[in-house]
């Protein structure tokens, strides 16, 4: 391992995402170059800058950063630890949302690391959150070792679909949509009205920032060159009304049998994400079609004549979710079956610890923080309870595993029980 010389100290500056008519301006500008040394990609094109500056500005981003107070000379002046954070709504009930503080681009660079820079960027951003009235925190990892000493877990999860369209595809149940492909333009707007419409139904759908639609619809790689590769199709309904919006690239004619990637699809219901499946399994010169978002409870290898057409591969965690307000967030959410329960969180943050009662009653949820001394049924972490929030976690694995410590017998898988939704957590947000 390398060794490095210690930094004397770090500075800290938070500030808003900002873009004008001449373009980003000179904080934005060195932090976006610390983000891309972070992440490993070549530096961003003017025009890209000037787009990913505006997207964040219009979502109200927060960008923070960590400087050295001096540096030996020749060193890259960019910052060497990046954060930024904004707010968007979480559903945690059909129906029914939660402002979260969403934390993104992440980044520490390799010759600062193990100096509590991303600790004390973590801690400033949870401290706005609470700030703004955010009950939850979320993000997506790429390292999960990472977050769980900041309280979060993993609380939904995706699969990889992949359908062999060279065998014949036929579904069991008739259609009831008709597919077209459209153009950008009709791709941009209704992509838009049916997300709200999947969001509003979808327990732990994230809203969208601002790089959507256009982000999907031409995926500009990092340096800020669009994909024209991408087309698009939309399912309709009997009367018209546009219920899925497809995003999906194809790999191209080489005069071999190619493939499709599913860029995005958004679908509010069954039988319009079918009719998705059906268009794709039509495309001539295509082997294969593969979903790398898919949610863990796909339909599509119930929903065909032949099951072994299809393969569900590599679960991965998608939203990690960190709990900062525990009354307001399990009064809000929703309930399938009635309980009551005291529980105590341990939390070296701060921000969760404490002990509750949780009453539900036709599945209407009540939230109070008792004294510490009362006598609870369980004791569990902040990460564990963010896991189990939406109901997306198998409760009994979680009961066994010892990260819930039980006072009365079998209140863990109570607990998990008392949480667990019909269907699994999932949303089709990046972020």
């Amino acid at each position: 391992m390398v060794s490095h010389p210690e930094q004397s100290a770090y500075r800290f500056d938070a500030f808003p995402a900002r873009r004008d008519e001449e373009g980003v301006d000179p904080r934005s500008d060195a932090w976006l170059d610390a983000v891309n040394l972070g992440f490993l990609v070549p530096p961003a094109s003017p025009q890209h800058r000037r787009r990913l500056a505006g997207w964040l500005a219009a979502d109200g981003a927060v960008l923070d950063a960590a400087s050295p107070e001096s540096s030996r000379p020749g060193a890259l002046q960019a910052p060497v630890a990046t954060f930024a954070d904004y707010g968007k709504p979480l559903t945690v009930a059909v129906g029914r949302e939660l402002e979260t503080h969403l934390v993104v681009y992440v980044t520490v660079r390799p010759t600062h690391r193990r100096r509590g820079l991303l600790r004390r960027l973590m801690e400033r951003s949870l401290d706005r959150a609470v700030e703004a009235g955010r009950p939850l925190a979320a993000l997506t990892a790429s390292e999960g070792a990472i977050y769980g000493r900041f309280g979060f877990g993993p609380a939904t999860s995706t699969v990889t679909v992949v359908l062999d369209s060279s065998k014949p595809f036929a579904l069991a149940a008739p259609l009831v949509h008709s597919v077209e492909l459209v153009s950008e333009e009709f791709a941009a707007q209704h992509s838009v009205r049916v997300f709200e419409r999947f969001h509003r139904s979808r327990v732990g759908s994230v809203g969208r920032p601002s790089s959507y639609p256009e982000q999907t619809l031409h995926p500009f790689s990092p340096t800020g060159d669009a994909d024209t590769a991408v087309r698009y199709a939309a399912a309709f309904a009997a009367d018209g009304s546009v219920d899925a919006v497809l995003c999906y690239r194809p790999s191209g004619w080489t005069g071999e049998p190619g493939s499709i990637e599913v860029v995005d699809l958004v679908a509010v219901d069954t039988a319009s994400e079918l009719a998705l499946w059906d268009f794709l399994a039509g495309v001539d010169m295509v082997d294969t079609v593969t979903w790398r978002h898919a949610p863990v409870d796909p339909v599509l290898p119930w929903a065909v004549t032949d099951p072994d057409s299809v393969r569900v591969e590599r679960r991965r965690n998608a939203v990690w979710l960190r709990v900062l307000d525990v009354v307001e967030a399990f009064s809000a959410r929703g309930y399938e079956r009635d309980d009551e329960l005291l529980f105590s969180v341990g939390d070296p943050q701060g921000y969760a610890a404490g002990a509750y009662r949780l009453v539900v009653r036709e599945g209407v949820g009540e939230v109070e923080r008792v004294a510490g001394d009362v006598p609870v049924d369980l004791e569990l972490d902040a990460p564990t309870l963010a896991s189990l929030y939406l109901g997306g976690t198998e409760g009994r694995a979680v009961a066994r595993s010892g990260r819930m410590r039980e006072h009365t017998p079998g209140a863990a898988e109570r607990f998990a029980r008392l949480l667990r939704t019909e269907s699994a957590p999932y949303g089709v947000t990046e972020f």
